[in-house]
């Protein structure tokens, strides 16, 4: 009798523990829960103080969102099951390059119709999770227009974008030798000549931004860094994140790595930042004799990634005073946003848009993201 009763416990329990199952994973599979967990990571996206874009990236979100389970709003016990945990690993690695492919095409529109940070930072942030912007936002997506400005002309990807929409002399700073010897046969023209012209007035003609450098990002680790290596999802060739592994440890099998070169030597310019380390090569495969860093398979994401880097280690090679290094890349994202700004003015003041208060859900992800 007794032991009869133990195994219809053991069935029920059994039973329970399987209905549970099934109810957390259509609660995974569910619209619902992706568009509220789209809404967070476009949010994760966004932060002005994201260390990296694919770098270790999903790694790096997925234990981010262990920690915080209610900013993500997942179900009690989704997390506790290996086979939950990989399968959500797998959901955000999709949402992220859905998330990244939007913002490199609203930036890429941008450019074409000469939208104002602050109008594109907006859209994007109602369009994809209704957080709130400031300056800071703005700071990190004039560099991200800037350096998608780089990268298209570097690849010659003008399908949207024509060179004369992507080129200025407010760009020629960032660009290396071999970019600059490009646009000058593509586009016939002196490209040193319009750099001497532009900065000798000494930007005494660019608008005021009414912004300081205490509202640049300040939450970015100077001394942070990346493995050498990144994975690649193979459903997207514009996108390479770092192995995606469960809390066993366990490499998940859709996705293969690719490693990446560490750089060294930073260069930079009095009126802008030099984003790569060797002042002849940008990596597009323009210096006969050097690889190719960026083409089909390595693309706009990795190029962000080693070029934050490589303004870190420019800004360590400043001072080894940690707030002095602090200092200097604020300054470097205010440069940038300057300029970006001069050339993509936009019909408001900046200082009227700048958002006062942050949800507190927003709030951790900004301040807790950092790596």
């Amino acid at each position: 009798m007794l032991v009869d009763l133990k195994i219809t416990l053991v069935k029920l329990c059994q039973g329970n523990k399987a209905t549970r199952m099934q109810e957390l994973k259509d609660a995974l599979e569910s619209k619902d829960f992706e568009n509220g967990l789209y809404n967070r990571l476009f949010a994760c996206m966004l932060s002005p103080n994201l260390t990296a874009y694919v770098t270790d990236t999903q790694c790096h979100i997925m234990d981010f969102i262990v920690k915080n389970r209610d900013v993500f709003k997942i179900p009690p016990g989704l997390l506790d099951d290996v086979e939950l945990r990989a399968q959500l690993g797998k959901v955000v690695t999709k949402l992220l390059t859905n998330i990244c492919c939007a913002i490199k095409t609203a930036l890429t529109t941008s450019i074409v119709k000469r939208t104002s940070v602050a109008d594109v930072t907006r859209s994007l942030a109602r369009s994809g999770s209704g957080m709130e912007v400031d300056s800071t936002h703005w700071n990190r997506i004039s560099l991200l227009r800037r350096l998608l400005r780089i990268f298209l002309i570097g690849v010659s990807d003008y399908k949207t974008a024509s060179i004369k929409d992507l080129f200025s002399p407010y760009l020629v700073p960032s660009l290396k030798q071999d970019l600059r010897d490009k646009v000058t046969r593509e586009l016939n023209i002196d490209v040193e000549q319009l750099e001497r012209e532009l900065f000798d007035a000494d930007f005494d003609n660019a608008p005021r931004t009414d912004v300081n450098p205490s509202q640049v990002p300040t939450g970015t680790q100077v001394n942070g860094s990346h493995a050498s290596s990144a994975g690649r999802d193979q459903n997207d060739p514009d996108m390479t994140y770092g192995p995606l592994t469960d809390q066993s440890g366990v490499q998940q099998d859709d996705l293969d790595t690719n490693g990446e070169d560490n750089e060294s030597n930073v260069s930079g310019s009095a009126n802008g930042v030099v984003l790569l380390d060797n002042p002849l090569d940008s990596g597009f495969g323009l210096v006969e004799g050097m690889p190719m860093r960026y083409n089909s398979t390595i693309k706009f994401w990795n190029f962000v990634d080693h070029s934050l880097l490589m303004m870190r280690k420019m800004a360590i090679e400043s001072s080894p005073i940690v707030t002095e290094q602090e200092k200097e890349l604020q300054k470097l994202f205010i440069e940038i946003f300057q300029a970006d700004l001069a050339e993509f003015p936009g019909s408001k003041k900046v200082s009227k848009l700048i958002s006062k208060t942050n949800p507190r859900w927003q709030t951790t992800i900004q301040s807790g993201l950092i790596w």
